[in-house]
């Protein structure tokens, strides 16, 4: 409880993504013994342009992350640049705090992540990619783990070895809230399957009517994606409002709620 009100919350956790391992937030606070929960890991690729990906397992449903990025100070550091959000910047709207730091002759990358609007993570997928220049993966280390539940509460995590990999591996189906929301005309509508197999996903309206089919066909274990661009089965516009879409996949069945604004 870093700012004293009594509660642990997003406040808490911004307070504490900006001065973690700083001096100047006065005495100590008293606290239980927190089992460490979740990992994060890098999940090198060869040949990925966009840089290395940071990723995270076993967290359960978190609504917010930070890591330390951490190289040796005679590599080359990320630019201000270098940070592109995934999955999880995916799942809902994200404010995003970093901040570069030299500690003890290492460059420390310190990037922290927040929902917004309530949206939660299943804790499980790629948090964010960060682009390294000339920096073997092997060197890279990913410490200061700590993770947002969706009670409000900070629970420390563990930053795991690098794991050299084509791809982060899906270990869940996942609707994810499309982009941009509200929208006008389109939206990006991402999902996830861990397995290969028959995949629904369709838009309706308050009334529950079908409005428009998106996908009906069986599909391969990863990410994938789709755009709606706000036409009916018919090929017409539909009206702004609220809609909602949604997946069945095997036995897994989600819907989530989209605005089209014009």
């Amino acid at each position: 409880d870093f700012n004293g009100d009594g509660v642990v919350n997003l406040a808490d956790f911004g307070l504490l993504q900006s001065n973690f391992g700083e001096v100047g937030l006065g005495p100590s606070v008293a606290a239980k013994p927190v089992v460490p929960k979740g990992e994060v890991f890098l999940a090198f690729a060869e040949g990925r342009k966009n840089g290395h990906v940071v990723a995270v397992r076993n967290a359960g449903p978190i609504r917010g992350f930070s890591v330390d990025v951490v190289v040796p100070a005679e590599a080359a550091s990320p630019s201000s640049n270098g940070i592109d959000g995934l999955a999880f910047f995916e799942a809902g709207e994200v404010l995003q705090l970093s901040r570069r730091l030299n500690v003890g002759g290492r460059t420390v990358t310190r990037v922290a992540a927040i929902f917004r609007d309530g949206a939660s993570f299943p804790g499980d997928g790629s948090l964010f990619s960060i682009r390294i220049e000339d920096v073997s993966p092997e060197v890279i280390r990913l410490e200061r783990v700590q993770f947002l539940d969706i009670s409000g509460g900070a629970v420390p995590g563990v930053g795991s070895p690098t794991n050299v990999i084509d791809a982060v591996p899906v270990v869940r189906t996942a609707l994810l809230q499309n982009i941009p929301n509200p929208f006008n005309p389109e939206t990006k509508i991402r999902y996830q399957l861990p397995n290969s197999g028959e995949v629904v996903l369709k838009i309706f309206d308050i009334l529950g009517r079908e409005v428009k089919s998106l996908v009906n066909e069986k599909l391969e274990a990863g990410f994938h994606e789709v755009t709606w661009n706000g036409r009916n089965n018919s090929g017409r516009k539909v009206s702004s409002g609220v809609y909602y879409y949604q997946i069945r996949a095997s036995e897994f069945k989600e819907t989530k709620k989209m605005i089209l604004m014009k």
